[in-house]
């Protein structure tokens, strides 16, 4: 899964050196792309993969100088990646006696919406005359690090990505249809095609530092986000711009050297995503869309408020969270989201998790039927997931499951949403290909009974994971939905990988109307150009079918897209 981590990506002198017996052995023939690590914070990590090079020259030889890594490093596969949590780890590992260097870089995972972090280390005895690092010590190669010591790190947050993006018979031909009274499409994309072109630019800075002597670390970051967007896109045509905050959190770390417990606490806006996104993705925690340019670029991802407090064991994690998503400020629903998730991984390459949230406080009222309306609020979510990437011992054999149940604390409420994964991954094949089929379903509401049964995901998304057709999407959201998804993703090469995505498309519960919603096929590439510049690129086309027909009351076209967007981070 690493060759990339294995064939000169990484420290530079540890290439030079053999690697340790106490490494990870990377999986033969499997090649992942190294992603920009700033676009992908707030991802879960599939694993955590660490390659050691030289020799400790301690007592209990490598295998010790392994274990005291892992235990200095504290960041685990499940867990989700974060920079500045990340800068306090490395920052424990480069104080240990016989570490001379540590870095890292990030992967893609085989798993969808999941990452591989790749820990690499150069084991000797320290060098204790290198000294500060970073832009203000004179070292201006150091760029975006403006300091760096033994107890603090600084640096400047420069981020940003353009994208051009051209859709033929947007909404199906009838913007009418499916926009209707939207109070953001003032102008709706209503011809033949829609072209547009977006940027964006987030700027501030993170860091982290040892507070006085002992075991407890601060980390935080501010940042503002600015975006423009000009031509006719999907709900707008005029040219628009807009600067906010995006990141302002506060966090602290607490990790004993001879302890196994890590204790992570932070409140303010940032990134958190739930899993893969099932039913919360960092990329719907905040509106992109309408008056607030970047609808494909998708740039805005801190929610408006979060509070978080993780507490670690080895494998074993227990994160509640406190969740208000940034919404648009006129449609705002003060909707307020608070639970508990208990994961854990185990070493055959198993790992699963039990949550469960409710719904504080929030406006939204749904249509019910019989039943009348109910609200979100008092909402109540359990969720079950399993996975693993050595199904019955084969490596590359994958399966990965998750059911949720909702109720309400007030009303009649009884939904369910759940899926199925499996896929394979063929390592003795040129390009490595990994074949998976998905089958989803969330719960649609049936309105001749007083029980709502319509399943509530307002935050599952991730165009790799949990945005169901790049097109579809803008009109089937992920309630009373089943789909299929036959996935195909080839790496020509460690730095590109190209994904292949069918998706059929029905409802759950047509209430009458013809359950055939529509079919989708998409293409995307990723191409890591350099570390810091990174092309993603879209292509697709959806089929409408009964159901939208008879939403829009006539026929319909096929909806294609054509996306290229270009992301630089520092």
């Amino acid at each position: 899964m690493l060759a990339g981590c294995l064939l000169g990506v990484g420290l530079g002198l540890a290439d030079e050196l053999p690697r340790s017996p106490a490494s990870d052995p990377p999986a033969p023939g499997v090649v992942r792309a190294p992603l920009p690590a700033n676009e992908v914070k707030g991802l879960p990590l599939a694993t955590v993969f660490y390659d050691l090079r030289g020799k400790a020259g301690i007592t209990g030889g490598d295998e010790r100088a392994r274990l005291e890594i892992e235990k200095a490093f504290g960041i685990r596969a499940g867990a989700s990646y974060d920079p500045q949590v990340t800068a306090v780890g490395l920052m424990r590992v480069r104080k240990l006696d016989f570490v001379r260097k540590a870095d890292f870089t990030i992967y893609e995972s085989s798993r969808p919406g999941h990452l591989v972090m790749a820990l690499s280390v150069t084991l000797g005895p320290r060098d204790e005359e290198t000294g500060p690092r970073g832009v203000l010590s004179g070292r201006s190669g150091d760029f975006p690090l403006l300091h760096q010591d033994e107890r603090s790190m600084v640096r400047l947050l420069l981020n940003g990505g353009i994208g051009f993006f051209s859709d033929g018979n947007p909404w199906f031909g009838n913007a009418a249809a499916f926009t209707g009274p939207s109070p953001i499409a003032l102008d709706p994309a209503n011809g033949d095609s829609a072209t547009w072109f977006e940027t964006s630019i987030e700027y501030g800075l993170g860091g982290v530092v040892q507070v006085g002597e002992g075991n407890l670390w601060a980390y935080g970051a501010a940042s503002f986000l600015s975006s423009f967007s000009t031509g006719q896109d999907l709900f707008r045509s005029d040219t628009r711009s807009l600067t906010e905050i995006e990141d302002a959190y506060l966090g602290f770390v607490w990790h004993p050297s001879a302890s196994p417990w890590v204790v992570n606490a932070s409140v303010g806006r940032q990134n958190w995503q739930l899993n893969d996104g099932f039913l919360f993705s960092q990329f719907a925690a905040a509106a992109n869309a309408g008056p607030i340019p970047g609808l494909y670029l998708n740039p805005r991802t801190a929610y408006d408020m979060t509070a978080l407090l993780k507490v670690q064991r080895e494998n074993f994690s227990l994160e509640a969270f406190f969740l208000d998503p940034n919404e648009i400020d006129f449609l705002e629903s003060d909707t307020i989201y608070a639970g508990l998730n208990a994961a854990f991984t185990l070493p055959q390459a198993w790992e699963g998790s039990v949550a469960y949230y409710e719904v504080l406080e929030s406006k939204t009222t749904f249509p019910a039927g019989v039943a009348g309306t109910v609200p979100r609020e008092g909402l109540q979510t359990a969720n079950l997931r399993l996975a693993t990437t050595r199904l019955f011992g084969a490596d590359g054999l994958e399966l990965t499951g998750e059911v949720a149940h909702q109720t309400h604390r007030d009303v009649d409420w009884d939904a369910w949403a759940w899926y199925g994964r499996v896929g394979y991954t063929f390592r003795d094949l040129p390009w490595t290909p990994n074949l998976s089929y998905r089958y989803a379903s969330f719960s649609g509401d049936d309105p001749t009974t007083r029980t709502y049964e319509r399943f509530d995901a307002p935050l599952s998304s991730g165009l790799d994971t949990w945005v169901q057709g790049v097109n579809v999407r803008k009109v089937a959201a992920n309630s009373n939905l089943d789909t299929h998804r036959i996935r195909l993703n080839l790496a020509p090469t460690p730095k590109l990988s190209l994904t292949f995505d069918y998706f059929w498309l029905m409802a759950n519960e047509p209430a009458g109307a013809p359950r055939r919603i529509a079919q989708e096929i998409d293409l995307g590439v990723r191409w890591s150009i350099r570390p810091n510049l990174f092309l993603l690129g879209v292509a697709g086309i959806a089929f409408p079918d009964d159901n939208l027909r008879r939403r829009a009351g006539t026929d319909l076209d096929s909806w294609t897209t054509v996306q290229a967007s270009l992301f630089w981070n520092f």
